[in-house]
């Protein structure tokens, strides 16, 4: 047989082809195949893991003809033993794929690699509980397991522990250093537990004492503890040579309430001290204690008490401000309530009032309330009420008042005794100058309120409102009261020294001829004069004023005029007009003693009105009187007068 090697050579193909197919008729030709290397296959280090099998990286053919298409397509790599091992060989077997993968074969390569030893872990281990006897030595409730064993290994590896405490003091979270070490058939291929410290606890150790005695007796304070009057003494027969500890003790009820009588058995606790104090634990099975907690007396600041009220057919007085507790033990929540009660229901002076505690809320029960106080000088009065039986409950004295009058209010009590007054003025009198007041005194005795007429009041009818306050603090009803201010006196000039003119000109309050009709009184009796002024013979005497009616059905008083306000001339003091009659102007010249001083000038007509009012300085005076109509004038300087006519 011919055998040739694989080439890819095109032109000896086309004649390989048709030799073949000669060949196919005569004999049969072998072909052999192409054998490859591979180079840069690396292999790393393994854990153990009870198998043989290792990881291998595929590397590079080498001896693959251009253009095949052949590639590795798997590796398969064992140790010669799954153990622990340095520089174990390794078999690598490769398989090929491809288009040309068929043509060609690849020869197994032998490696060599470490198998590292596992690490062991473990859990699960308790350390038994033990009390305190001075070694440090620790048992185990638990040998736990290890983690991290291959299961192929669980009967052929197992584990060593030893322990002991760092120290061998009682407490609930001793240290205690752990040491791990393994055996077994397959304990080489494992590395043993790291050492660790985990916790147990050393119970103190038990002493006994005996002998305790307290207080049986003690005022609640908000908390359990009694005083203690005899430590006891310890049993030393189970302290441990070399220890020193000594104690505190300190008995206790279980709640910090009073109690009834003495049936709370106390409780008995110690407290450890000394270079080994925290390693024991006083116990106390002989001593049984009984107490008793008693109430505290709740101390206060007193509260104050309204001492006077108006009758309401009770006794119950009221409480102005509560009382302030003193001693109350910090967190407690307690209320003290108060009622305060006079005597009886009556009215009187001079009445007790008694006030009484009682405590309530969440600790009300731990605490004594304070003893019944006594409030003396209490009244009980009737409220204020104005008598109405008769008229209006306030009444003006006189019906009418002029500026710069007291008005007088009159009233009577019904009931009550007030002793304060204030009065409230309408808007309209507001505008007029009448201003509102405070509380104002009053006596029991009294009857009537003042109040001053404003000097420029204009006439009319006004009110105030009125309202009184009593010894208990009520204020009463507010009584309305009119009043009537009548026209100023200023309405009444001096013409002459006898004459008297009612001013109906409008200057005073821009109503031009408001006065109508006129009825003349003379120190307060008619006379029979109706005209708009009035003459006396014999000069201007007392008083006078004048009762007026401005067309409609009621009548005005103007104010009283009287004496005190006369102007008297004197022969020295008179006064010249120039021309008279007079045309358009005059010439009013001054002779006599007030020649150089400042002169008040008036022009009345011959109703007694008056058309003008000046004032000038000097001897004289241009008086234009050219809007005038015709008719007899009257001129008066400072009360002298002089008479001219406008033709």
């Amino acid at each position: 047989m011919v055998q040739k090697h694989y080439s890819n050579n095109t032109p000896w193909l086309k004649r390989g082809f048709l030799l073949a197919c000669f060949l196919c008729l005569t004999a049969a030709t072998a072909w052999s195949q192409d054998t490859l290397t591979v180079t840069g296959s690396t292999i790393g280090n393994k854990i153990y893991d009870g198998t043989t099998t290792a990881a291998v990286s595929p590397g590079t053919l080498e001896g693959v003809a251009e253009g095949d298409d052949v590639y590795i397509a798997s590796v398969v790599a064992n140790y010669n033993t799954p153990v622990v091992g340095n520089d174990k060989p390794v078999n690598v077997s490769y398989t090929l794929g491809g288009a040309q993968a068929a043509n060609y074969v690849v020869r197994d390569t032998v490696l060599t690699s470490n198998i590292l030893p596992r690490q062991l872990g473990i859990t699960g281990i308790h350390i038994a509980t033990k009390i305190y006897d001075h070694n440090i030595g620790a048992n185990l409730d638990s040998l736990g397991h290890l983690t991290n064993l291959m299961a192929i290994d669980s009967s052929d590896v197992s584990v060593n522990i030893s322990c002991a405490y760092i120290n061998g003091n009682a407490s609930t979270m001793s240290p205690v250093a752990m040491q791990y070490s393994i055996f077994g058939s397959a304990a080489g291929n494992y590395i043993a537990p790291i050492a660790d410290t985990l916790y147990g606890i050393i119970l103190p150790r038990p002493i006994y004492a005996s002998g305790v005695e307290a207080r049986p007796t003690k005022v609640y304070n908000g908390n359990t503890s009694f005083f203690v009057t005899n430590n006891g003494a310890i049993d030393s027969g189970n302290v441990l040579d070399g220890d020193t500890v000594f104690h505190t003790t300190f008995v206790n009820s279980a709640s910090p309430n009073i109690t009834n009588g003495f049936n709370t058995l106390l409780r008995i606790s110690f407290l450890t001290s000394g270079p080994q104090g925290n390693n024991y634990v006083i116990l106390d099975t002989i001593d049984q204690l009984w107490g008793s907690i008693t109430p505290l007396d709740l101390k206060i600041d007193y509260p104050s008490v309204k001492l006077v009220k108006e009758y309401d057919g009770t006794n119950i007085a009221e409480i102005i401000s509560p009382a302030t507790l003193l001693n109350v033990v910090d967190g407690d929540s307690i209320n003290l309530e108060i009622e305060a009660t006079y005597d009886n229901a009556e009215v009187g002076y001079n009445k007790p009032i008694t006030a009484h505690f009682n405590i309530t809320g969440p600790q009300g029960i731990n605490y004594i309330p304070p003893a019944d106080t006594v409030y003396f000088d209490g009244a009980i009065i009737y409220p204020t009420v104005l008598d109405t039986t008769n008229g209006p409950a306030i009444s003006t004295l006189s019906p009418n008042y002029c500026q710069g009058d007291n008005i007088h209010l009159h009233y009577t009590l019904l009931t009550g005794h007030p002793v304060a007054y204030r009065l409230v003025f309408s808007d309209e009198a507001l505008a007029q100058g009448f201003g509102n007041t405070v509380w104002t005194y009053c006596s029991i005795s009294d009857s009537i309120i003042t109040f001053l007429v404003p000097d420029n009041c204009q006439s009319g009818t006004y009110e105030v409102y009125v309202s009184f306050v009593n010894l208990a603090g009520v204020v009463s009803n507010t009584y309305t009261v009119p009043f009537t201010i009548n026209l100023s006196n200023k309405y009444l000039v001096q013409v002459f020294d006898d004459v008297l003119s009612i001013d109906n000109s409008g200057l005073l309050d821009n109503q031009p001829n408001r006065f109508r009709t006129f009825k003349w009184y003379h120190n307060d009796q008619a006379i029979n004069e109706t005209k708009p002024y009035h003459q006396e013979l014999g000069g201007l005497t007392g008083t006078y004023y004048v009762l007026v009616n401005e067309g409609g059905e009621d009548e005005n008083i103007i104010c009283p005029w009287n004496e005190s306000q006369l102007v008297v001339s004197t022969p020295s003091q008179t006064v010249h007009v120039n021309p008279s009659p007079v045309v358009n102007q005059a010439q009013v010249k001054l002779q006599g003693q007030f020649e150089n001083e400042t002169h008040q000038l008036r022009l009345f007509n011959s109703y007694g009105n008056q058309m003008l009012s000046t004032t000038f300085t000097g001897r004289t005076f241009t008086l234009d009187m050219s809007a005038l109509p015709h008719g007899t004038y009257l001129i008066s300087v400072d009360g002298a007068t002089a008479k001219t006519i406008k033709l």
